[in-house]
């Protein structure tokens, strides 16, 4: 896939040059300030860095074989990060030369922790290494990175192979496979910096419990909105403020997961549920597993596994559940109301949306397609295994002013790539694999039917 580049809903580029991105965020971002301030507006910037999920890319595709991010080649992690702070920096100048540095709230965090098995791809967990699942995990469990799988042998038992071509190279056990994909301290812990001069103390620090849920609820408090009651987030501007109320001592925080051996969901899903919560300085296990969909089997807790994360970063000494009863029933009786009302958890991968899906044919070098989805969704599981669309939909393709229509009913599918076909097609033998198939270039609209 080449990879594209968005300004608001349309394709600029494809593939996005890597090389001149750091550059386009920090003046992207700065012309953004200086428009904003010259017609004297309040303004929100979200910037959503690009820098630090993965520092390479995959390694199949051939435009993008070099590291990512840093100009030079063979570019290291930390070179990513200076150059994440680097544009960071930018934009604090930005605020500062326009003259809003004292009116303006600035929050730096992230979603979270390092790709444990991309390796020198990836951060460090630092002093969150979830101890206590290290020394419990299968040993035998090998985890890659993406894309590639398990191949062991017996001179090297955690081999790991990108299928259909020639790479290989040695993964990570699954017991040090607890960042990004799971529910460790590793993944969840996330260093978060806010400024707001006069009324953030600077070099102050906090331990209460904040979740990036709570950033608009918190944000809109502190500009004087209402706030709207459908929100998971609370107003934790006391937290920024250096105060602490009752409601902040009192918080919970539920955390989910997928990745389970069974549950209605096409492997390698099974199901969402509660793995693990927080209540103040204790977390609570329900659930323990490695990251993303390694081979390990899930086990349960009850009573809960519980640690005390302040104490115990590491999550390496499990506390005595029969010492915190009350806290361990009010926890168990809090997750039971949650789930009763959460509804359907889908991941977003099996409940994607064509109107999102950006145009990515190699061959054409073409550049945006619009697609239109004008039913409304069904509800995605109806007993079988796969997925159906029992209301098909009318999919408009438009480039130009070329204009195709297609009925199209949601089939079968294994992966995350969205196809579509006609109803009435009971074998699925006809279909438009929307990822691939459907192409668009600037010398016309062809649409392929896969037969």
């Amino acid at each position: 896939m080449l990879l594209p580049l968005y300004e608001d809903a349309s394709i600029v580029q494809q593939p996005v040059k890597l090389n001149d991105l750091a550059t386009l965020y920090s003046t992207s971002a700065k012309t953004f300030i200086e428009e904003n301030r010259a017609k004297t507006t309040p303004f929100f910037l979200y910037m959503a860095f690009s820098h630090v999920h993965q520092l390479c890319a995959p390694k199949n595709m051939p435009e993008q074989r070099n590291c990512q991010w840093a100009e030079k080649e063979n570019a290291t992690f930390p070179d990513a990060v200076s150059e994440m702070d680097w544009i960071a920096g930018n934009v604090l100048r930005s605020l500062d030369s326009t003259g809003s540095m004292n009116n303006t709230l600035v929050l730096f965090t992230s979603d979270n922790g390092p790709w444990v098995a991309e390796q020198a791809c990836s951060g460090s967990k630092g002093p969150f290494t979830a101890d206590w699942f290290r020394r419990k995990a299968n040993p035998g469990c090998i985890a890659c990175p993406h894309e590639y799988i398990p191949d062991p042998t017996e001179e090297r038992p955690q081999r790991c192979v990108l299928p259909e071509t020639e790479l290989e190279l040695d993964g990570v056990p699954c017991g040090e496979d607890t960042g990004l994909g799971s529910v460790w301290e590793a993944n969840l812990r996330m260093p978060a910096l806010a400024r707001l001069p006069g009324s953030i103390l600077p070099n102050s620090e906090t331990d209460v419990l904040v979740s990036t849920l709570d950033v608009i609820p918190t944000f809109l408090s502190m500009i004087g909105r209402p706030l709207p009651t459908n929100l998971d987030g609370i107003d934790m501007s006391q937290a920024f403020y250096g105060k602490q109320t009752k409601v902040e001592e009192k918080r919970i925080l539920f955390f989910w997961r997928d990745g389970f051996g069974s549950g209605p969901l096409p492997a390698p899903y099974g199901r969402f549920d509660v793995a693990a919560v927080k209540y103040g300085k204790l977390k609570a296990w329900f659930w323990t597993k490695s990251a993303h969909y390694n081979t390990d089997v899930e086990l349960y807790h009850d009573p809960p596994l519980l640690f005390d994360v302040l104490s115990d970063p590491a999550e390496s000494m499990p506390l005595d559940a029969t010492n915190y009863h009350e806290e361990v029933q009010l926890i168990k009786e809090m997750v039971e109301k949650h789930k009763e009302s959460v509804g359907e958890t889908v991941p977003l991968c099996l409940d994607s949306d064509p109107a999102f899906l950006p145009c990515v044919d190699r061959a054409a070098g073409c550049r945006t397609v619009l697609l239109l989805l004008t039913s409304q969704r069904a509800h995605p599981l109806d007993g079988r295994k796969g997925f159906t669309n029992k209301l098909p939909g009318l999919v408009r393709i438009v480039k130009g002013r070329k204009v195709l229509r297609i009925r199209a009913g949601l089939g079968p599918r294994s992966n995350c790539m969205s196809k579509f076909s006609w109803p009435g097609h009971n074998s699925f033998q006809k279909s438009i694999d929307l990822t691939y198939n459907v192409k668009a270039s600037f010398k016309g609209l062809e649409e392929k039917k896969k037969v």
